[in-house]
């Protein structure tokens, strides 16, 4: 009987515990991006939100998904300011990561395997000219739309290479993008 007690107790605890599936394609607004990734084209989604640090400020972050749905590339540029303009940005410091923290800065992942295994991670190259303009559409809805283009090297943590098969510098030019800044 105590056995009993027990099996059914778990069983309790874990039904109580069930979750109903979420879809977050419902959830997060979703746009989309189209650049020229080292020549060849190259199509992504896109998805923004408001900063807690500066509510003044935004991340764009723009993600590459092969045909089956596994990522593969992630673009993130943050810290840029929620007005009409064309913004410059600096190079991240993975190295002390909170003092990028004020600044805009720009980087770009690889993603392997199913699309949660890190690839390599670049940031941008010293003296280049990483920029992306911004158009707010809509206040209202936080629909925004504008251009990138942006040069990246390879950051080689301790030396080490993590996707042999991503090349050296990856350079991203006549990019366009469509988003929803979340408030």
């Amino acid at each position: 009987m105590k056995h009993l007690s027990i099996i059914l107790l778990t069983l309790l605890l874990f039904s109580a515990c069930k979750k109903e599936p979420q879809n977050p394609e419902e959830e997060i607004p979703r746009g989309d991006a189209t650049a020229l990734k080292n020549g060849d084209s190259w199509s992504a989604v896109t998805w923004s939100k408001l900063s807690y640090l500066d509510p003044s400020t935004f991340g764009l972050l723009i993600e590459n998904y092969t045909v089956e749905g596994y990522r593969r590339g992630s673009l993130h540029f943050r810290r840029i300011p929620y007005e009409n303009g064309t913004f410059f940005f600096n190079i991240y410091d993975f190295v002390s990561p909170s003092a990028s923290d004020t600044v805009q800065t720009c980087t770009f992942d690889t993603l392997l395997d199913d699309g949660d295994v890190a690839g390599d991670t670049y940031q941008l190259v010293r003296d280049s000219a990483a920029w992306l303009t911004v158009r707010i559409k809509d206040t209202s809805t936080g629909d925004i739309e504008g251009e990138f283009s942006a040069e990246f090297v390879k950051w080689l943590y301790m030396g080490e290479e993590y996707d042999p098969a991503s090349p050296d510098t990856i350079i991203f030019t006549n990019g366009t993008y469509h988003a929803r800044v979340q408030k």
